[in-house]
């Protein structure tokens, strides 16, 4: 066994450890027995993120257990996307009976940032429903952004309907199909631009710029980019400067 493959085991332990004993916020008393951690091999092929478990995904305390779950594995088995090469990964790692907030996310995402780093840079990933766009990318929105791909923290991103929504309406199933034969495209090797919206992101519009995430503006939001480039940046600099301190401690 390589040095590597024991430095990833080491991480992968540590990680469901943290979430498994995590009492960050209140949903951890609807964790029955416990919160639900990553499932998937060492090496994915792509990460499909979720919002949060239901009440079977506690029980089996995988991920996209749940009739809900069990429904996406077919949708991604009729693109020819093994569930087994994914890293089955929520949002939220307990159940918050309804649909998680601001909070929730806020709470939870120092895990999901390490369940996310798992998985080798530049994994693809399949975001499932609003709340999974939006714990990669609080300012988008799923409509408009659906089957297409946008590039966030290096990774490609697509936003997809969550099956719940589905269930709601039917007639989006064919959407959803195709996405998930373009996300297999994806995997193959296509790059991102090949795969960006046409709706700007702000209205409905037709895009007609994208800045550094592939996130479509129409001509009339088009300073939005700008103004994007500058807020990703100052981010980076507040990264490093806090990468840096922790290094001096």
């Amino acid at each position: 066994m390589t040095r590597a493959i024991v430095e990833l085991a080491r991480r992968r332990r540590e990680t469901r450890d943290l979430i498994l004993s995590c009492v960050q916020c209140p949903l951890r008393d609807n964790a029955r027995p416990y919160p639900v951690p990553f499932h998937g091999p060492f090496h994915p092929a792509f990460i499909v993120l979720g919002d949060a478990p239901d009440q079977t995904d506690h029980r089996r305390r995988t991920p996209f257990s749940g009739p809900q779950g069990r429904m996406l594995r077919r949708l991604l088995a009729e693109a020819s996307l093994r569930v087994d090469d994914a890293l089955l990964v929520t949002a939220v790692c307990c159940n918050p009976w309804g649909t998680p907030d601001r909070d929730h996310l806020d709470a939870c995402r120092p895990h999901l940032e390490a369940q996310l780093g798992l998985a080798p840079a530049g994994t693809p990933v399949l975001a499932v429903g609003q709340v999974a766009l939006s714990a990669l990318a609080p300012d988008a929105r799923l409509r408009g952004l659906h089957g297409s791909v946008l590039v966030i923290d290096g990774r490609p991103v697509m936003p997809i309907h969550h099956p719940a929504y589905l269930l709601r309406d039917p007639t989006a199933r064919p959407a959803v199909r195709e996405a998930l034969r373009r996300f297999a495209s994806l995997l193959q090797g296509l790059g991102p631009e090949w795969f960006r919206a046409e709706v700007c992101s702000l209205c409905a519009e037709a895009a007609v710029a994208w800045d550094h995430r592939q996130m479509p503006f129409c001509r009339r939001h088009e300073g939005e980019i700008r103004r994007n480039e500058t807020r990703a940046a100052r981010r980076r600099i507040a990264q490093n400067r806090a990468a840096q301190q922790r290094l001096e401690l």
